[in-house]
C-alpha cells in the first residue's frame, strides 16, 4: 500500500461520522508523521505497517472527537456532527467530491492538504450504515414499556375471558346478596 493509498482509506472512513475539517487535519498530521518518519530512514511500507490499519485509527479518532467532556465515547455527552457532515446536502451515498481526478501529488503521491487524492476513486463516501450507532434509550424505554403493557393487558383479558361463564353468575349472585342487605337495614 501506498502513502496514498493509505491515506485515501483513512478518509473514506473517517469522512463517514467527522467534518471535513476533522479529516483535514487529521489527514494533515499523519501525512506529515508518515513524511518524517520516511526522513529518518524509514521506508514507506514499514511506517505504514507500524501505523496499522486505516480503519483501526479512524475508529479511533472519531470516537476521541465524538467523545465529549468526560471523554468517554457513546455516553450523553458525545458530539454529534451528523449536522456538519452531511448539513451540506449530502446525504450517505451521494457525491461529496471529496476524492479527485489528478490533484498535484507529492512524495509518493501523499496528500497535499488541497482536499483532493489523486487515483480512481469513485467520489462517493459509500454507505455511512454498518457501523455502531448509539440510540437514545428514552425512545426504546417507551417501546418497552408499551409491549410490556400491552402483554400484561393481554394475559388479563385472556384470564378474565376464560373465567367468564364462572364469574358472571358468581357475581350476579353477590349483586343479589348487596341488594338484599342494604334492602334488610
Amino acid at each position: 500500500m501506498t502513502k496514498r493509498d493509505y491515506l485515501a482509506k483513512l478518509s473514506e472512513y473517517l469522512s463517514y461520522e467527522l467534518p471535513e475539517r476533522l479529516v483535514v487535519k487529521n489527514l494533515e498530521y499523519y501525512s506529515e508523521y508518515i513524511d518524517s518518519e520516511v526522513s529518518g530512514g524509514k521506508n514507506v511500507s514499514s511506517v505504514l505497517e507500524d501505523l496499522g490499519d486505516p480503519q483501526l485509527i479512524a475508529r479511533s479518532i472519531i470516537d476521541a472527537a465524538k467523545s465529549g467532556a468526560d471523554g468517554i465515547p457513546y455516553t450523553e455527552d458525545d458530539r454529534d456532527f451528523r449536522s456538519e457532515v452531511y448539513g451540506s446536502g449530502n446525504a450517505p451515498g451521494q457525491s461529496s467530491g471529496w476524492f479527485g481526478g489528478d490533484s498535484s501529488q507529492g512524495y509518493d503521491g501523499g496528500y497535499q492538504g488541497s482536499g483532493n487524492f489523486g487515483g480512481d476513486q469513485t467520489g462517493s463516501r459509500g454507505d455511512a450504515g454498518g457501523g455502531f450507532h448509539v440510540y437514545n434509550l428514552g425512545c426504546f424505554s417507551v417501546i418497552l414499556f408499551a409491549l410490556i403493557l400491552m402483554c400484561v393487558i393481554s394475559l388479563l383479558g385472556s384470564i378474565l375471558g376464560a373465567l367468564s361463564p364462572i364469574l358472571a353468575p358468581i357475581c350476579m349472585v353477590m349483586l343479589v346478596m348487596w341488594l338484599l342487605g342494604r334492602r334488610g337495614r
